[in-house]
């Protein structure tokens, strides 16, 4: 069990690393593809590989390669014991949408049938895991941003089920308008970060 220094030092730590926005970034545009994608299905009969379910995963390792370039010089590297914790609300949410992907294409491409009431649920279900995984983050990292993805997921969720849309939109919705707030408060965030925290002058460390 942790002590409650090392407790606060862990979620101090992560703080200062997610101050730069790009988590918010980065999973914003994740998740703004795919929404792209399933709206391309449904509106223009657009049919591409499944392959374009890994672009929010792409997205995470460009994410991870800004963070080496511009965030690591200005306020250190620090590898919090979260790994796991983050990943998992990565997956989660990303996962989503993944498994939401492939549904489609099964029903498209195969004879295969799943049942109505599964594909029916399913959005609930992973979109509950996904805010839960934001809140915990969130949580453990003192943002309160997060609780308010989370809270916009959960929203736009009960919206559709209220409105019984078409079930497409199960996916299109929730990913869409939390896409568009992550990304455009990762990058306000990532500005004002910038800002905040200029590059220190080659050398400047050795000679303090």
């Amino acid at each position: 069990m942790l002590t409650p220094d090392f407790a606060d030092m862990r979620r101090r730590a992560l703080r200062a690393v997610n101050e730069d926005g790009l988590f918010d970034f980065g999973l914003g545009l994740g998740l703004l593809l795919v929404a792209v994608w399933f709206v391309l299905q449904r509106f223009t009969g657009y049919r591409s590989s499944g392959l374009f379910a890994i672009l929010p995963i792409l997205v995470m390792f460009l994410v991870r390669g800004m963070r080496a370039r511009f965030t690591y010089p200005r306020v250190g590297f620090a590898r919090p014991s979260v790994g796991p914790l983050r990943l998992g609300v990565v997956i989660a949410l990303v996962g989503f949408l993944v498994l939401g992907v492939v549904a489609l294409l099964v029903f498209e491409l195969t004879s295969l049938r799943v049942s109505r009431s599964i594909f029916h649920y399913l959005p609930a279900f992973l979109g509950l895991l996904g805010a839960g995984g934001l809140a915990l983050f969130g949580n453990r990292a003192g943002l309160v941003r997060m609780y308010v993805y989370a809270a916009l997921v959960l929203v736009a969720l009960a919206a559709v089920y209220a409105l019984r849309a078409e079930e497409i939109y199960f996916f299109i919705v929730p990913a869409g308008l939390a896409g568009v707030v992550m990304f455009v408060t990762g990058i306000v965030l990532f500005v004002r970060f910038l800002r905040r925290h200029p590059k220190p002058a080659p050398g400047a460390t050795d000679e303090a």
